[in-house]
């Protein structure tokens, strides 16, 4: 849920230098496009169109930054006019604002902020606020399938909350990137390319509907499904690897 430049930084820090690849695209990067300006709230951003306090559930990274062109202040619950979900780490309203509260670090801090994001949503599903996901991520593949933006937005609809995602497995994103894939490098054919991740239900599932091939990373959020170690590069046997692809 982290702005393109962001992601250059960690993909640099990583061992990725910028030369190493053409382009990269982010939901964060589309959704802060799509938020940033009046004019420019249209497609899957309409529903958004003239709202401009926002209940924040963010990452405590850069959250701040981030939200600085998207609106000028916050709302609580009860007073927001819509929640933008791009993390699961701060909730920012306009009662905590002023005190620039510090982000959940501890398993215990993570789970006594996931019962105020759920109280929070359900009074704003009560007053029927449209929530915004940049991440539609469940679980991060960190060994504790740790909680995502996606899970958020689940609970929500849940609740009977009104959800727009922006991200896998959602079509927006993709379109962007064969249309950029088509503008800069002459790409027509969806089948021509590769969707490589490490989740069936966003990666695989994207990359299938956009009529794309696709890749499992196996050893990534599927990798206790799978019967292996998690970040090994184990691989799976063919019998686990099935029982995975019939659920």
């Amino acid at each position: 849920s982290k702005k393109k430049g962001s992601s250059i930084r960690r993909m640099t820090k990583m061992g990725f230098p910028e030369d190493s690849y053409q382009d990269l695209i982010t939901s964060g990067e589309l959704c802060w496009v799509g938020m940033v300006g009046e004019k420019t709230r249209t497609g899957c951003f309409a529903d958004f169109k003239g709202l401009e306090t926002p209940l924040l559930f963010g990452n405590g990274d850069d959250d701040d930054e981030y939200m600085r062109e998207v609106a000028s202040s916050y709302g609580t619950a009860s007073s927001a006019d819509y929640i933008f979900a791009r993390g699961t780490f701060r909730l920012r309203d306009r009662d905590s604002e002023a005190s620039n509260e510090q982000a959940a670090q501890t398993p215990e801090q993570q789970q006594r902020l996931m019962d105020e994001f759920r109280d929070a949503m359900s009074v704003a599903s009560k007053r029927g606020l449209k929530m915004l996901v940049s991440n539609p991520d469940l679980v991060r593949p960190d060994g504790k399938d740790s909680p995502m933006p996606g899970q958020l937005g689940a609970t929500y609809t849940s609740m009977g909350g009104d959800v727009t995602y922006v991200g896998k497995p959602h079509n927006y994103i993709y379109d962007h990137a064969l249309e950029v894939l088509r503008k800069e490098f002459g790409v027509t054919d969806p089948s021509r390319v590769c969707g490589i991740g490490d989740v069936m239900y966003t990666d695989i599932l994207g990359a299938r509907d956009a009529g794309m091939e696709s890749v499992l990373i196996a050893d990534g959020v599927h990798a206790s499904e799978l019967g292996i170690d998690q970040g090994l590069g184990s691989k799976p046997t063919h019998d686990s690897l099935r029982a995975l692809l019939v659920q």
